[in-house]
């Protein structure tokens, strides 16, 4: 279970998440999830994540904006990249970041406690469960990435 304060502007309101297998992104504050645990990633790297976990893979432009928005520069992907595998394996997670020469990068999902890796966003409250408890999530019908863009 997770025992975690998150900042919000209306008093009682979870944070929206997006799930995709064990991976969880919480909005605010930004914060990356495997199995319910926190993964301390600091902001180029929940970044990073939290583009993969979104659209599944990125090509290199996206990458470069997601991490010029949180003050990194591209030139520091491999170092980025890096330091997440070296946090996801720490953790004891699989590597969550596979990389296609010429293209960019692949989200790699483990399947959650139900065996899912389907994109949900919502949050715990209209999932029906505790954030950290994976084995209670209901069955949620998956969405196309496209349509996770347009939503989150």
């Amino acid at each position: 279970m997770i025992e975690r304060s998150f900042v919000s502007f209306h008093p009682g309101e979870q944070p929206a998440l997006l799930w995709r297998g064990a991976l969880a992104v919480t909005t605010e504050p930004p914060e990356i999830f495997v199995h319910g645990t926190a993964m301390g990633l600091s902001p180029a790297e929940t970044a990073l994540m939290a583009l993969l976990v979104r659209r599944g893979r990125a090509a290199h432009r996206d990458i470069a904006e997601a991490l010029a928005g949180a003050g990194a520069s591209a030139a520091s992907l491999d170092v980025i990249t890096y330091r997440i595998r070296r946090k996801f394996a720490a953790a004891g997670a699989s590597d969550p970041i596979e990389a296609r020469r010429g293209w960019g990068l692949v989200l790699r999902v483990e399947p959650d406690a139900r065996g899912s890796t389907a994109l949900w966003i919502g949050n715990a409250e209209q999932r029906g469960c505790q954030f950290g408890d994976p084995s209670a999530w209901p069955a949620a019908a998956p969405i196309s990435g496209r349509e996770a863009e347009r939503r989150f």
